[in-house]
């Protein structure tokens, strides 16, 4: 499985990736609903860009890297990119978050969880109440 962030060297140097502006065109849409459920992990690979740029399987160098802790480990304009935040619908790298920008996802998640147990819970007991102890037996 390819990594968040992925791009295709050209023989001609060219770099071909997927930012936001591509999903957002019409080709990103179609490609956004062809991809549907698996977005999430299959929009940050190589197949994908090949996809959406009409690419061969053998049209240039499949690259990547998810260490983030060096802008040297990325060609120049995807850093520029990325700095731009022009990746924010692609993935994730807890790298690219400050300490206090961390702090404030945990604390994002923790109480999206918190809401999630108050809403389910009720649910959950009577799911419990309705179906019993199960024996195990069949």
């Amino acid at each position: 499985m390819c990594e968040f962030l992925s791009w295709i060297k050209m023989p001609n140097g060219n770099l071909k990736y997927i930012s936001d502006f591509e999903l957002n065109t019409r080709d990103g849409q179609k490609l956004r609903k062809s991809l549907f459920p698996l977005f999430g992990s299959e929009i940050v690979g190589h197949g994908a860009i090949k996809t959406y740029f009409g690419l061969t399987n053998h049209a240039g160098r499949d690259c990547e890297c998810a260490n983030f802790s060096d802008p040297n480990n990325f060609p120049g304009k995807i850093v520029r990119k990325i700095k731009e935040g022009k990746f924010s619908k692609l993935g994730l790298n807890g790298l690219l978050l400050t300490d206090s920008a961390w702090e404030e996802f945990k604390k994002a998640i923790d109480s999206a969880r918190e809401e999630y147990g108050k809403v389910t819970g009720p649910a959950r007991e009577e799911y419990k109440k309705v179906t019993g102890p199960r024996s195990g037996k069949m």
